[in-house]
């Protein structure tokens, strides 16, 4: 999957929300912060596009079920973060290493899972970088779940839409409609210049007050 978006090599989540702030002084910005969602070890900085997958429930248990879950797993496509929505108790985790393997060898840049994982250490040295709600060693009955994919879901209260664009990091997870991803990030861009810029006063000396540079 090809994107326009610009070049986000040194930001994080800090700053865009920062930059969301400033495009929204009216809105209350922490609403899109997925607040439930906790990173898997200390993940590098995430900022993409969003690839949604919703799991549930089905009435009966199938072969094809459990068939029709790594085919979604297997479709995921490159240079896209997997947003998992796990609805209600599915016998337990939805991830683990060997699909967090998969993904990352396709090209996915993160995952991020409203819901449980497991074999978290394995997540973290094979798999993106990573964010859950929660962890569970026993694994999804994958014959009794049905997935759908490229749907609307809600992660940690935050409605989510396919193409949205998610920034995650170890402070947390937020999302941001997919219309205002180019100029976001840009502001972002701009945003860590300054504050690079800050850091290189500290670094020679200089205090706070001359140092800290307002984000406009």
């Amino acid at each position: 999957m090809t994107n326009n978006l610009p070049d986000t090599t040194g930001l994080n989540a800090s700053l865009v929300y920062d930059a969301a702030e400033a495009m929204h002084p009216d809105e209350d910005i922490r609403n899109r912060i997925a607040g439930t969602i906790a990173p898997i070890g200390s993940p590098a900085p995430v900022i993409g596009p969003v690839w949604t997958m919703r799991l549930t429930r089905a009435p009966g248990t199938s072969a094809e079920n459990r068939l029709r879950i790594m085919q979604a797993y297997d479709g995921v496509p490159a240079g896209v973060v997997l947003v998992i929505q796990a609805v209600g108790d599915l016998g337990g985790a939805v991830i683990g290493d060997v699909l967090a393997h998969r993904l990352k060898m396709s090209g996915v840049l993160g995952i991020v899972v409203d819901g449980p994982v497991r074999d978290v250490d394995g997540m973290v040295k094979y798999g993106p970088g990573s964010w859950s709600s929660a962890v569970n060693m026993a694994g999804m009955k994958t014959v009794s779940t049905m997935v759908e994919t490229q749907v609307e879901i809600e992660i940690g209260g935050v409605r989510v839409s396919p193409g949205d664009i998610v920034a995650a990091d170890a402070d947390g997870v937020m999302f941001h409609p997919a219309g205002e991803a180019v100029p976001l990030l840009e502001k972002a861009v701009a945003f860590a210049k300054a504050e690079q810029q800050s850091h290189e006063r500290i670094a020679a000396g200089n205090g706070a007050a001359t140092s800290y540079l307002p984000k406009k």
